[in-house]
């Protein structure tokens, strides 16, 4: 059966969270990650409940739509309800977290994670949640786990300016976030960032081989 394991989330910026579910069959045993080494130009103490950082942020990339220039009609339609499209900034910076995490892999030897879709669309899920609810957390991951149907783990980052220095100043840096993203166990990863309160939240799920 899976174990989930409590996380040890700390609040910042920049700041880092982990946690690992693990299929061990009928084994209890679970390893216990905690985010101890934050970039060195940042306090790395936690603050709850986090607060808006005094230290000036990067300024957000989104695209604003340009004024609606056409004739008012009876019924006008109404707006989307799903998220918003992605700005190239995310794509950027996701594409970045893709790249750094697999470069990291090959200088341990180990092989490039492929890009799981259902890894991307459970970030999505859990990114979109957290900036709406504005928290820095981790979720139960055995939504997770059940939806991929195989082990999973997730690393969460906030306050970053680049998806590399995610991956090489904070995950890197940090023992069980480097754990996970140089496990072995993990085929593949999904990857998705957003803008909360001006600061890149971004969330990897990494996925185990599936089941069955």
């Amino acid at each position: 059966m899976a174990v989930l394991v409590a996380a040890v989330v700390l609040v910042g910026v920049p700041a880092v969270g982990v946690l690992v579910v693990k299929n061990r069959g009928n084994d209890k045993a679970a390893s216990q990650s905690a985010s101890d080494n934050l970039a060195a130009k940042h306090d790395a103490t936690p603050q709850e409940p986090a607060e808006p950082s005094d230290e000036p942020t990067e300024s957000t990339d989104e695209i604003l739509d340009e004024p609606d220039t056409q004739e008012p009609t009876a019924d006008p339609p109404a707006p989307p309800t799903g998220p918003a499209p992605p700005t190239s900034a995310q794509t950027q910076m996701e594409a970045e977290v893709y790249a750094a995490t697999n470069a990291e892999r090959q200088k341990a030897g180990l092989p490039a994670l492929s890009v799981s879709s259902c890894g991307v669309n459970q970030a999505k899920s859990r990114v979109a949640r957290l900036v709406a609810e504005n928290k820095f957390e981790h979720y139960d991951m055995e939504p997770v786990m059940k939806a991929c149907n195989a082990g999973v783990g997730e690393n969460l980052s906030l306050g970053y300016p680049s998806g590399t220095a995610v991956v090489v100043d904070g995950w890197m840096n940090s023992p069980g976030h480097r754990a996970n993203v140089l496990r072995p166990e993990f085929v593949s990863q999904g990857v998705s960032c957003q803008q909360q309160a001006g600061r890149w939240l971004c969330a990897a799920v990494y996925v185990m081989k599936p089941q069955g």
